[in-house]
């Protein structure tokens, strides 16, 4: 007997047998193959993000405030709430230049423009400017 065959299997020339080494061998490749290219795909998404904290002038978390980001191009809004520590996230953002309007009843509200966003990027220092402004009436 060689190596290959069962008992009672003929050799037939032109035809391959399967066996279930080569099936698993064949799924694990496909598999691999196509977890790759999801990752790669996963890379190449065109977004960006905007995120920060909003506090107040003496520094304290502001949360329930209304962040409106506004792709200046299209005039697409992302509306977002601060969390109860302050923080935002716009995330999935287009690239391109976008506005960032803050504001909460009894806050004097708080314009950023020209934050240019590209592919992959994190914009986190606006925070800093929004605290620096986002003072109570």
């Amino acid at each position: 007997m060689s190596v290959g065959k069962s008992v009672g299997e003929e050799s037939v020339p032109g035809k391959m047998r399967v066996t279930r080494r080569g099936l698993i061998s064949i799924y694990l490749i496909i598999l691999y193959v196509c977890s790759a290219g999801a990752l790669s795909l996963r890379a190449q998404v065109a977004a960006g993000e905007i995120t920060g904290v909003v506090k107040d002038q003496g520094g304290a978390a502001v949360p329930g405030a209304t962040i409106t980001v506004t792709e200046t191009r299209t005039n697409r809004q992302r509306i977002v709430v601060s969390t109860e520590g302050g923080v935002y996230t716009a995330a999935t953002l287009a690239p391109g230049e976008y506005r960032v309007d803050v504001g909460l009843s009894g806050f004097t509200p708080v314009r950023r423009e020209g934050i240019r966003i590209t592919t992959g990027e994190r914009r986190g220092s606006i925070s800093t400017s929004v605290s620096e402004a986002f003072r109570k009436r």
